[in-house]
């Protein structure tokens, strides 16, 4: 495997050999940012990242209660 990746590296080589150092430069400085983000944001995904969470200084029991009594039924019959 480390031979297939020397020759796509020397590829890669021989194509920017033709450019100017200013592009060179360019070329490297948007390589190291590409590393930089992603080592950035493997640290900061998380799994509440992923789901959306639900915030409150209620405990359970009185969120579920709460809930319970905004309900409003009405003993009559829907005619169609």
């Amino acid at each position: 495997m480390a031979h297939v990746q020397n020759l796509n590296l020397y590829s890669y080589l021989q194509l920017l050999q033709n450019l100017n150092t200013n592009d060179k430069l360019k070329l490297i400085s948007y390589i190291t940012e590409s590393i930089i983000n992603k080592k950035k944001e493997k640290n900061k995904t998380s799994l509440l990242d992923c789901y959306g969470q639900f915030l409150s200084e209620k405990d359970a029991d009185t969120i579920i209660q709460e809930i319970y009594e905004s309900r409003k039924f009405s003993n009559r019959d829907i005619k169609l």
